[in-house]
């Protein structure tokens, strides 16, 4: 490179690093209709097929994830994306990051203990997704992360069976990418 160039360059990092921070989505934020895009490259991330989304920070997973908590949005995106399933869809938060409490997501604490207290990844999976099942179809308060993690220890085949993803039947067949 030369001199030239390396100025050039410096001026462009000096520029970048000048530029405000991009808004970004805290833990158990709402985001409303107002603060979504809809860019086309994003109908894939849409698609209730694809059981996981990778993308690097200020990508927007955090934005969608919590969007489309939204009926309003998600029916919005829907319409977009030509995605009527998006509408009946019931969206449930696993894991957000929040020192929250919160009805199924265990706290990034909750998490540590349940490592401490001699439960593999595994177990904590398999509490977040009973859960979430038993949020989706009962009324009926959830026990406190650790307490169903206790229950699930205490009947673990009954656990494996039930938040086993072909007995959930969240999804009929997991596409290959």
């Amino acid at each position: 490179m030369t001199a030239r160039n390396n100025n050039e360059m410096q001026v462009l990092r000096e520029t970048m690093a000048s530029f405000s921070p991009a808004s970004k989505v805290e833990p158990n934020e709402t985001v409303g209709p107002d603060r979504v895009f809809t860019p086309e490259s994003h109908r894939s991330v849409l698609d209730l097929g694809r059981q996981l989304v990778v993308g690097n920070r200020g990508m927007g997973k955090s934005l969608w994830t919590h969007a489309l908590i939204d009926p309003t949005v998600r029916s919005r995106v829907a319409d977009v994306y030509g995605q009527s399933q998006l509408k009946k869809t019931k969206v449930v938060i696993g894991f957000n990051g929040s020192e929250k409490a919160h009805l199924i997501a265990p706290t990034p604490d909750s998490i540590e203990r349940a490592l401490d207290g001699k439960n593999s990844a595994e177990d904590i999976w398999r509490a977040v997704i009973f859960r979430a099942v038993q949020n989706v179809r009962s009324a009926a308060e959830p026990l406190q992360f650790d307490k169903t993690l206790a229950k699930l220890k205490r009947i673990p085949e009954s656990s494996k069976t039930r938040c086993r993803p072909s007995t959930i039947s969240l999804q009929r067949r997991v596409p290959t990418y």
